[in-house]
């Protein structure tokens, strides 16, 4: 493509190749008429040919001497426009943070200590926190490679099983590697556990009880701190079929917006305002995506994790009428947020094909407001944007949505998900 990325004020720099990225450079495109530039170590989908995203494939971009080398190289290209960083992934922040001191000087990022962040998305350090302040997760042990196998845990099987240190995690893989683990059995934690250690992990493990129930009991809630502090955005959907795949867990398919001032969400309501005081009490500034999954037993939002940036469903914000970019650009580059462009409504996220869409409403039983959503049309696909449907990118969207048609098949065919 021939279009040169960002305008005469700023240049929108995205970490990563997923839906995530490519629908942070539609909220950019919607509301500026710019082109965003792209970083991430593979080409991947969402962004291939793509006339909003100029996207660059650089091999070891999981490391932080290639990582900063690349951001700072692409940000003394432009010396006389400010380069606003977006971060789609926990992995890639957290290395920024860490070496925010090297930044070049035109780099805009959110103003907030590398600690802070890594008292958030560490596993063991927000189990601790949660402690101290009374949110609900579910049961957990802190698995240490020193143990030697031993397991103290108060809690029955299935265990779910997930890195407290992400970097560490995804710089040493295995064969089976998963964003999250379930083990039917202490045998099967064990061998597990072994597996981990074997491969060059060198954090800790957070075990958990398993929360049963189906998709239709995870939550998402993404919640904005701008610079002062202040809460300029609480988000929710509920999911209502989610990704089952190996480095995608628990990251929706479908998602439905969920309205916080409904007295019938008061547990979601009460969650918003935990979150918002876990965050404001350490300092957190900017995006922050927080998962929970409804505990039918305890009848209870039980908090699965938190992640320093808005998740795979984001383009639901954008397009409720609260345009996550232009919150991002008037609080770090015009000092302050205004009014939203437009009144708030809710939506139908998909990212299946929308034939697929009643099917799997009907199986987790649908309601009238989702109805409602369908007959009027309240249904957004990110990756398909009307500005952006060259040849090759329809051409590769279609694949991709008979792709997702077959691997949700069964749920045409009447079958449940769980």
């Amino acid at each position: 493509m021939t279009d040169q990325p960002g305008n005469s004020d700023f240049i929108p720099l995205i970490l990563a190749a997923d839906i995530n990225a490519y629908s942070w450079a539609r909220a950019f495109h919607e509301q500026y008429g710019i082109v965003s530039a792209g970083l991430g170590r593979s080409l991947l989908g969402p962004v291939r040919d793509s006339r909003i995203i100029q996207f660059k494939a650089v091999d070891k971009l999981d490391q932080a001497e290639v990582l900063i080398g690349q951001i700072n190289s692409f940000a003394q290209r432009y010396p006389d426009q400010r380069i606003l960083l977006v971060s789609c992934g926990d992995y890639y922040t957290s290395l920024v943070f860490s070496a925010r001191e090297s930044l070049a000087q035109n780099l805009v990022i959110t103003d907030m200590a590398a600690d802070t962040l890594y008292r958030l998305t560490n596993k063991q350090q927000l189990c601790t926190l949660c402690e101290e302040r009374g949110i609900d997760t579910p049961k957990s042990f802190i698995y240490q490679e020193s143990f030697g196998g031993r397991l103290d845990l108060a809690f029955s099987a299935p265990y779910i099983v997930k890195p407290s240190d992400t970097l560490s995690w995804w710089a040493n893989p295995f064969n089976g590697q998963r964003k999250a683990h379930l083990a039917s059995d202490k045998t099967a934690l064990k061998n597990l556990i072994s597996q981990v250690y074997a491969h060059g992990y060198a954090g800790s493990l957070l075990i958990q009880e398993y929360i049963e129930g189906a998709d239709t009991q995870l939550y998402r809630l993404t919640l904005y701190l701008d610079s002062q502090g202040k809460l300029g955005l609480s988000h929710a959907g509920r999911i209502l079929l989610a990704d089952h795949t190996a480095l995608s867990e628990g990251n929706p398919a479908i998602q439905q917006s969920v309205d916080l001032a409904d007295p019938a969400q008061y547990m979601l309501a009460q969650a918003t305002g935990q979150a918002f005081n876990l965050l404001f009490d350490l300092g957190y500034r900017g995006f922050a995506s927080i998962s929970y999954k409804f505990d039918a037993q305890k009848q209870s939002l039980r908090l699965l994790g938190i992640n320093a940036h808005p998740d795979r469903a984001n383009y639901a914000i954008t397009a409720s009428g609260l345009n996550i970019a232009r919150m991002m650009a008037e609080d770090l580059l015009k000092g302050g947020l205004s009014q939203a462009d437009a009144s708030y409504q809710e939506v139908l996220w998909h990212i299946t094909p929308l034939a697929l869409v009643p099917s799997v409403v009907d199986a987790a039983g649908l309601s009238v407001s989702l109805a409602d959503l369908l007959r009027q049309g309240r249904t957004v696909d990110p990756l398909d944007y009307p500005a952006d449907r060259g040849l090759a990118r329809r051409f590769w969207l279609n694949r991709y949505h008979e792709y997702l048609r077959q691997k949700y098949q069964h749920l045409l065919q009447g079958g449940a998900h769980d």
